[in-house]
C-alpha cells in the first residue's frame, strides 16, 4: 500500500515538473489525492500473514487497509490513536 502511494506521489512530481498551464493540473490533483489517500489508508493498515505453500511456518507479510471505503472521517479514525 504505501508502495502504491509512493508510485502516485512520484507521478505527481513528474507532472509538477511539467511547464505551467501545460494542462497537467486535474491529472496532478487526482494523483495527489491518491497518494494522500493512500499514505492516510496505510497508517491504519493491519499485518496480513498469508502461508507459503510447501514451507510449513513461513508466511508471506502484506498489510491491508482496514478501511474499504473512500470516507475521510472512516479513514482517519482506522488510524490508531499513538500515530
Amino acid at each position: 500500500m504505501r508502495d502504491a502511494a509512493d508510485q502516485f506521489d512520484d507521478a505527481r512530481l513528474l507532472l509538477d515538473a511539467q511547464p505551467h498551464g501545460s494542462g497537467f493540473l486535474l491529472p496532478l490533483l487526482n494523483n495527489a489525492v491518491v497518494a494522500l489517500e493512500l499514505y492516510l489508508k496505510s497508517l491504519g493498515a493491519v499485518t496480513v500473514h498469508t502461508p507459503v505453500p510447501g514451507s510449513p511456518g513461513d508466511s508471506i507479510v502484506t498489510a491491508e487497509a482496514e478501511v474499504k471505503g473512500h470516507g475521510l472521517i472512516d479513514i482517519l479514525e482506522s488510524v490508531p490513536d499513538d500515530i
